[in-house]
């Protein structure tokens, strides 16, 4: 055994090594419930540098990346030894909802490379949800009622408040939300947490265009101040009717002349005298069943018979009449005061006498190279003429007088008939001037525009815009639908015996 010498001495000396080390302070940190979109809040960060040589930062990030958390950090490198870096989190809640992240370091701390910071908040706040939020009426029948319910409610823990609701609706609007005011009082409504409100809206089309619309909702969400439900429907018709018809004969026609018997009206009766052949043989030509009274502007009575096709000799009879009526009236016209009196009971004209007939298109004809100086004005005759039929269309009025504004010369010249003007224009007539030489082309044209519109009973219940009417099965356009009495009326007849058909769709049976 070799022992070594007791003298020898040994020295140890303690070695301390240099390295960085991390410290982050707070370890970990709860936000605690803030209110969304209102509140926010902010911590601090303090790494420090605890070791004995240079801390390297190589990064600092969020794990999550969630937009509730942000930081705020402009710095990167190294931290000498017994140095800190002091940098902020941000936390501010969108809705009602918790949060978690977590605060990542990486470093070259030698033990603790990767630190970990958990982070937790929570939002307080209302949250609006709609529903249906898209939603899509069923088919819907023309004119009939569909109504959905659009359910509010509040998905939060704080109270939701609507602001105001306003719709918005294609045109024209079929789509009709109920009076929300006055169920719920006027803004804001107020939703408690986990609680709803039902409004109701109504679709009513009116055609087979599709309609939509979308609510637009403005709360105190923070998220969605501002939310939207869309709404589609589509009309559609319940059934489609044809009804068949073959052309007959035109219908009647109640003809009153109004003569004015004035002493300058000597050369304007010989012409309508002279020309009442041609009114007669175009009313001959159609097979229309007239019956043709006189009268004068100075008296509602009639000068003579009335004239039917059973007269023997129609054109005669009229010529008489017209010829015996003479000049020797008043030079004050009443023209429109004496047809209204003749028109009204018992007058010679009036309903239930032997003119006038309830189905017959009945036409007024005034003649006169004055304007008239009746008390009956023009709008109160159109209202009284229109008065005896059931539809406007059955009655018309003309007028052959002086033209509008300044008169005319020839034929004993004439002043202007403005208030006939004005009546005819009412009436939907015709106007002619009585200063025309050759009268033969009016009094055709005072014929052919004095026809009854034909009448076609339509078996079911229309909706007017859906009618079409269609002649040797080609579309034709020259009629009227009477919707008080359900009939079409031809304003220029088919040729008698033409195929008709009338096409429509029916209201449905839900119709309101």
């Amino acid at each position: 055994m070799i022992m070594l010498p007791s003298c020898i001495q040994y020295n140890f000396q303690r070695i301390t090594e240099v390295e960085p080390e991390i410290e982050v302070a707070p370890t970990q940190h709860d936000f605690g419930a803030l209110y969304a979109g209102v509140d926010n809040d902010q911590l601090s960060i303090v790494i420090t540098n605890i070791g004995g040589d240079h801390l390297e930062i190589f990064d600092i990030y969020l794990s999550n990346g969630q937009q509730n958390f942000s930081l705020d950090l402009d710095w990167e490198g190294f931290i000498p030894p017994g140095e800190q870096v002091i940098f902020q989190i941000h936390y501010s809640p969108r809705t009602y909802e918790s949060n978690y992240d977590e605060l990542v370091i990486l470093s070259d701390d030698t033990d603790e490379r990767i630190t970990t910071i958990p982070l937790v908040g929570y939002g307080d706040a209302p949250v609006i949800d709609v529903s249906p939020l898209d939603f899509q009426f069923a088919d819907t029948f023309i004119e009939c009622l569909e109504t959905t319910e659009i359910e509010i409610t509040n998905l939060g823990n704080v109270d939701l408040e609507v602001y105001n609701i306003d719709y918005y609706a294609t045109t024209p609007a079929d789509l009709y939300p109920e009076d929300y005011e006055s169920k719920y009082g006027p803004y804001p409504w107020v939703v408690s947490p986990n609680e709803a409100m039902v409004i109701e809206l109504d679709y009513y089309p009116l055609d087979t265009i599709e309609d939509q619309g979308y609510f637009q909702i403005e709360s105190n969400d923070p998220q969605d101040p501002i939310y939207e439900a869309d709404q589609r429907g589509r009309g559609k018709y319940q059934n489609h009717n044809s009804d068949q018809f073959t052309q007959g004969d035109p219908a009647p026609v109640d003809i009153l002349f109004v003569i004015d018997n004035s002493c300058s009206m000597g050369p304007n009766q010989v012409e309508l005298s002279d020309n009442f052949n041609i009114f007669i043989n175009t009313f001959a030509a159609s097979q229309v069943d007239y019956r043709i009274a006189f009268i004068t502007t100075d008296s509602p009575y009639f000068v003579g018979d009335v004239i039917t096709r059973q007269t023997p000799d129609p054109v005669a009879e009229a010529m008489a009449q017209i010829n015996s009526i003479g000049t020797s009236g008043s030079g004050s016209e009443k023209g429109m005061d004496n047809s209204k009196e003749s028109l009204t009971s018992p007058g010679d004209a009036s309903p239930g006498e032997q003119f006038f007939r309830e189905g017959a298109l009945l036409v007024v004809i005034y003649i006169s190279d004055e304007d008239d100086s009746s008390t009956t004005s023009p709008t109160e005759m159109s209202n009284f003429l229109k008065g005896l039929k059931a539809s406007d269309s059955l009655v018309i009025a003309h007028a052959v007088a002086g033209d509008v504004p300044g008169g005319c010369t020839g034929n004993g010249n004439a002043q202007s008939g403005k208030d006939y003007y004005s009546l005819v224009t009412k009436m939907g007539g015709t106007f002619l001037s009585i200063c025309d030489e050759d009268w033969g082309t009016p009094m055709e044209q005072l014929a052919n525009d004095s026809t009854g519109p034909t009448a076609l009973y339509i078996s079911g219940d229309p909706i007017p815009d859906t009618i079409e009417v269609f002649v040797e099965g080609n579309m034709y356009h020259d009629w009227v639908y009477d919707s008080s009495e359900n009939l079409i009326y031809f304003t220029v007849y088919p040729a008698e015996g033409s195929s008709i058909v009338v096409s429509y769709a029916v209201r449905s049976d839900c119709a309101i």
